[in-house]
């Protein structure tokens, strides 16, 4: 591989005080923890469960999991995992994917994604690159997870202030938060599909004993280009165009024309390559517990869509790739055969983790739960040949520390910091700006239960400092409060939320200058960018009674100085960052960088106005038989105060979805069609998407073999094999999901 010669990152002062920092964690935690051991063995049964209580719902509030919260875990999120967070929570109403190939899908809620949407493993952001953009990988596993939330309201504050759209907390247990019953227990899957000759498998394996567990897990994918209904790049003229043009060229040229023609029923270059594992150990004692553990991610996917050129370039862009001949069946291999034909992107990632909890550590105080993270993270955008067209990097750590009082009387509060720091490097053509992040918080949230109604609070303080390569400094402080409360009557809930959240600009949005290779344009940061603010407002109701379950909220969010990305109607001409080379190949490289849109990051008044409604009814409640017919709906619209737009880019289209599933003994089966309606609430640079519909049908059979329990999956998807184009997508228009698809499997367990 070719990586930047020029990396810029933590210096190695900086590396060396938090490796320091790191040290003596888990030297001071384990002497302590030592100490310990001999009293906790005697009392091991008491003190798992009383960890057990904790971890298991993964709040700091003892687990009291806000009303606002959805939850995937066991059965429910072993049906819904996919590739990707955004995949697997996109049948939650109101939740949408916004992808980018297959190795992409970032989570869309409320319309809101990117840096308004905190993804988090283990209460920690993942610090990746995925909030800077569309094409980049959130770096979370969900096969290998245990548990995952979707919160809103005020127990974001918890984990930041920009979370206005929410928070997605995928729990995966690295660092074991208990020591387990059995001296070893564990998972496997093995799964694929004939859609892109997909092929995935994964364990996870914990152990332990006398105070001490541990945790292994690891992972291994691939999988060729995806099989799609029609052309890739759409174009209304092209059957028609092609058509003629063969009627009137003839044969005689026919071998030109097959360059020419764009491959039909492929999504090229959509291949990829993944792997990586973890290894945890903790201990736990009486008074406490301390963990530490390491990951790390090997990805390398191909760039779908745009490239390295704009929508306007996609013509000039074909003939471009006439010049490499290839053959179709090589998309299938190895990333390694795309190398030379195909923009790709390289990723890698080590991250190590650690934790401690002390249990009633100050008078008045239940429990204090903190957490350090250390994440080594760079991408860099490969063009035709190896050659870097952008670099992505991000050296960060977090620190955090939470603690929760003992409840008084109905409420239950915690209060905590957060320190954190990141060198965030963007580069392209061998230009890197470097900027360096550093941010501290202190939050505090509380839930009540009174009589009548249940109250949630919170608050949180942010301050943000930004400084760029030449120095320049930049500062933010955010405020953010949320309140929100339930009120029950009979079977019914009612609730209703108010949140004032701020959010400081990132560094990319207020210092990026540069192409960016994947969305085919060159990007503009604004060092004027104020904080974001927002006035979000949402009522709902719930009803729950033996047989009907039914879920509505209606939601408003009014944002001050919005900040988003739009295509301005100027071109960036490359040659001027570049005058220095006056090599003739220099000049050939470059060429194809002229004319780039230019993406600007602006500020906006904007209001999201939205609708979720979810429903199940039960048609069967026998011994050994059940069957639930389960309804989902869900809206958003936009409305900009722009002289330029009327609307925000790439808001999802309104959606109904009806599913039916039953179970049978040792049976299983799920029934689920969607309807994605047109969207032609677009920007002035966006095109209308039509709408299509989405056919499911999946089935589980579930024995034993042994002491291992055996889970046999299949599933039929698009089964109508209808072109689907996500609006949520930066490359909508030149990159459809999957056509129709067959995907089968195995999970075991023991």
């Amino acid at each position: 591989m070719t990586y930047p010669t020029q990396r810029v990152g933590a210096t190695g002062a900086t590396r060396a005080a938090l490796t320091a920092v790191f040290a003596v964690l888990v030297l001071v935690s384990a002497r302590t923890a030592l100490s310990e051991q001999s009293d906790c063995e005697a009392d091991g049964a008491e003190q798992d469960q009383q960890i057990d209580e904790v971890v298991v719902h993964g709040h700091p509030l003892g687990g009291a999991v806000s009303q606002a919260t959805d939850i995937l875990d066991g059965e429910e999120l072993d049906h819904a995992a996919r590739q990707t967070v955004g995949e697997t929570l996109a049948q939650i109403p109101g939740v949408h994917s916004a992808s980018f190939g297959p190795a992409v899908g970032q989570p869309v809620i409320h319309g809101l994604t990117g840096t308004r949407v905190l993804v988090l493993e283990n209460h920690v952001s993942s610090m990746d690159v995925s909030s800077s953009g569309s094409d980049h990988s959130i770096t979370v596993e969900p096969f290998l997870a245990d548990r995952i939330e979707v919160v809103k309201g005020s127990d974001t504050l918890l984990y930041g202030s920009g979370a206005m759209g929410g928070a997605v907390d995928v729990h995966t247990r690295r660092i074991p938060g208990e020591v387990p019953e059995d001296a070893l227990s564990g998972r496997l899957f093995i799964r694929g599909d004939n859609g892109s000759d997909a092929r995935r498998a994964g364990f996870r394996l914990n152990g332990g004993g006398g105070g001490w567990a541990w945790h292994l897990d690891g992972y291994s994918g691939e999988n060729g280009d995806l099989a799609i209904p029609g052309y890739a790049a759409l174009d209304p003229h092209h059957d028609e165009e092609e058509e003629h043009h063969h009627e009137e060229e003839g044969e005689d040229h026919h071998e030109e024309e097959e360059h020419e023609e764009p491959v039909k029923g492929v999504l090229e270059n959509s291949f990829g390559d993944y792997s990586g594992g973890a290894f945890g150990t903790a201990f736990h004692g009486e008074s406490g517990h301390f963990g530490v553990a390491v990951a790390v991610r090997d990805w390398t996917y191909g760039i779908v869509g745009t490239h390295a050129h704009g929508e306007e370039e996609h013509h000039e862009e074909e003939e471009a790739h006439e010049e490499h001949e290839h053959d179709e069946d090589e998309h299938d291999e190895h990333a390694e055969e795309h190398h030379e034909e195909t923009p790709w992107i390289v990723l890698e990632q080590t991250k190590f983790m650690s934790d401690f909890g002390l249990h009633e550590p100050l008078p008045g105080f239940a429990s204090l739960e903190g957490s350090v993270v250390i994440s080594d993270y760079q991408h860099n955008e490969l063009e035709s040949e190896g050659e870097v067209g952008s670099y992505f990097g991000n050296d960060a750590w977090q620190a955090r520390a939470v603690l929760e009082a003992e409840p008084r009387g109905d409420w239950e509060s915690a209060v905590g910091v957060q320190f954190g720091a990141s060198d965030f490097v963007f580069g392209s053509e061998g230009e890197f700006e470097p900027v360096d992040s550093s941010h501290w918080a202190i939050f505090g949230v509380a839930h009540g239960d009174m009589d009548k109604f249940k109250l949630e609070t919170g608050a949180r303080l942010e301050s943000v400092e930004h400084v760029d390569h030449s120095g320049q400094s930049l500062d933010f402080l955010a405020t953010s409060v949320s309140v929100g409360v339930a009120v029950p009557v009979d079977e019914w809930e009612f609730t209703a939320r108010l949140d004032r959240s701020m959010r400081a600009p990132e560094g990319e949005e207020l210092f990026a200058a540069g192409v960016h290779l994947a969305i085919g344009g060159f990007q503009m940061g604004s060092a004027d960018l104020d904080e974001e603010q927002s006035l979000n407002f949402s009522v709902g109701a719930a009803y729950r009674r033996e047989g009907l379950e039914l879920r509505f909220e209606g939601y408003r969010y009014g944002f001050d100085n919005f900040i988003y990305q739009r295509e301005i109607d100027e071109h960036h001409d490359d040659h001027d960052d570049h005058d220095d080379h006056d090599d003739q190949d220099d000049h050939d490289d470059h060429e194809d960088h002229d004319e780039l849109p230019v993406f600007q990051w602006s500020q906006t008044e904007a209001t999201l106005l939205g609708f979720d409604a979810e429903a199940r009814v039960a048609l069967l409640t026998e011994a050994q038989a059940t069957a639930d017919l389960v309804f989902g709906y869900d809206w958003v619209s936009t409305d900009v105060d722009d002289p330029h737009e009327s609307h925000l880019p790439r808001i999802p289209p309104q959606r109904l979805s009806i599913a039916v599933e039953a179970a049978w003994k040792d049976l299983w089966g799920r029934v689920a069609y969607t309807h994605y309606s047109d969207q032609d609430e677009v920007t002035s640079h966006e095109t209308p998407t039509g709408g299509y519909g989405n056919l499911d049908v999946e089935g589980e059979y579930a024995t034993r073999l042994g002491e291992a329990n055996l889970v046999f999956f299949v599933a039929g998807r698009n089964l109508g094999d209808e072109e689907q184009r996500q609006h949520s997508s930066f490359v909508k228009d030149e990159a459809p999901l999957a056509g129709r698809r067959i995907e089968a499997g195995v999970r075991i367990w023991f």
